[in-house]
């Protein structure tokens, strides 16, 4: 596991990796391999990037979308919105949302767990409150949208083993290096394809990742279990495939203990699987 309070020195600094911009109420970071003009422009700039980009989200927290630099690099910017006085209160005390995730983002990478690649990342205040906030990250090429890969995993029996592995192999590896992500569920697991049926899996949306100087404990590795293997039972149930919870859950348990270092308990499992499908019910 790499050190945690390294890793969030380092990745806030002038250093080799990184380069810290501090200019009145904004603090911009920069990945100092992706500099360059319109890097730098889009960041001093994110709202006319944003308007042309293509939309993914507009919603009341964040609006994000896909846009092209006049280079060709392709990117995803994501612009987090004041939610109202709760929201300003919270921000006051914590560090940006951009920066959490540029933090948590960097500590992916350096236990080597797929995530898209944080290049620029800003937050202004004014009299301790947030103003403006933004993330630019690479965009990640040959994505299938959940539902798409759903449907073809549903079909096809390797398919299915080959994400009951490759997912919890991933879960495994972020939790044995001290990473809660918060909310794996399958539209927070992309997938993307360069020839077909040969797939590759991250994570992304680490808004709510929690870093820890240990390994995650038992009951919150549950959790995180639990939460994908609701979200794959709720999904399927909307294909028309009626999944099995007990099976689900333990296809997901069989596939996390031969890649972790402890065995989930499968009853527990059940039990949060069953409260998620629950409460996504009443929602």
């Amino acid at each position: 596991m790499k050190d945690s309070r390294h890793i969030a020195g380092y990745c806030f600094s002038n250093n080799r990796d990184f380069i810290r911009i501090a200019r009145g109420v904004n603090l911009a970071l920069l990945r100092r391999s992706a500099d360059g003009r319109w890097l730098r422009d889009c960041i001093g700039n994110p709202e006319k990037y944003l308007s042309e980009a293509k939309v993914l989200k507009d919603s009341r927290s964040t609006k994000a979308g896909t846009a092209e630099f006049p280079d060709g690099r392709n990117v995803f910017i994501k612009r987090y919105n004041n939610k109202g006085l709760r929201y300003t209160l919270r921000y006051m005390f914590l560090n940006a949302k951009p920066f959490r995730t540029w933090q948590a983002a960097w500590f992916f990478e350096m236990n080597k767990i797929p995530t898209p690649r944080p290049l620029a990342a800003s937050a202004s205040r004014a009299a301790g409150i947030l103003i403006s906030a933004y993330l630019v990250t690479e965009s990640v090429p040959d994505v299938i949208p959940t539902m798409d890969f759903c449907r073809t995993m549903f079909a096809e029996k390797k398919t299915k083993e080959k994400f009951s592995s490759s997912v919890c192999a991933m879960l495994a590896k972020m939790h044995d290096s001290g990473i809660y992500h918060g909310d794996t569920k399958l539209s927070n697991i992309y997938v993307s394809s360069k020839a077909e049926g040969v797939y590759s899996f991250g994570m992304w949306d680490l808004d709510g990742v929690d870093i820890r100087p240990k390994p995650i404990c038992e009951n919150l590795r549950a959790s995180e279990l639990a939460r994908t293997a609701s979200s794959y039972i709720e999904i399927g149930n909307r294909l028309g495939e009626k999944p099995d919870l007990e099976k689900t859950v333990q296809m997901f348990v069989n596939s996390y203990s031969a890649s972790s270092v402890t065995n989930p308990d499968l009853g527990t499992v059940i039990k949060k699987t069953d409260k998620y499908l629950r409460l996504k019910k009443h929602a």
